[in-house]
């Protein structure tokens, strides 16, 4: 499976107004492809979340968001090859932060931090 990394910046920008809504700011990194499989990621951050959706040109993709207050952490690995797939795993993004359940089959934990 193989994703285009060229995608990826113009699908997640095409969602400006969720983050917007959400009170999201949103950046955007560039393809970084000095090893082997090239990626690239966005972070969303706010007062109350840290978020990074990082994809790989193999179709990997983790998101990872820690909501900050109570140090709660959930992540999700998917296979992805279209960017109708990644506008799936970001509407799963949205529903998180709206209303604060987990995507199925994500793995969820509390860090205890000092």
């Amino acid at each position: 499976m193989a994703f285009d990394l060229t995608t990826f910046a113009a699908c997640v920008n095409a969602r400006a107004s969720d983050w917007d809504a959400l009170g999201l700011k949103l950046t955007v990194k560039p393809i970084w492809s000095k090893y082997s499989p090239a990626s690239t990621m966005a972070e969303l951050v706010d007062d109350v979340w840290l978020v990074t959706v990082t994809v790989w040109e193999t179709g990997a993709l983790d998101l990872d968001c820690l909501r900050i207050a109570d140090r709660w952490f959930v992540g999700k690995q998917y296979v992805i090859e279209h960017t109708a797939e990644l506008d799936g795993v970001l509407s799963e993004l949205v529903g998180l932060v709206e209303t604060g359940n987990a995507p199925d089959g994500a793995f969820t934990a509390w860090w205890d931090l000092p």
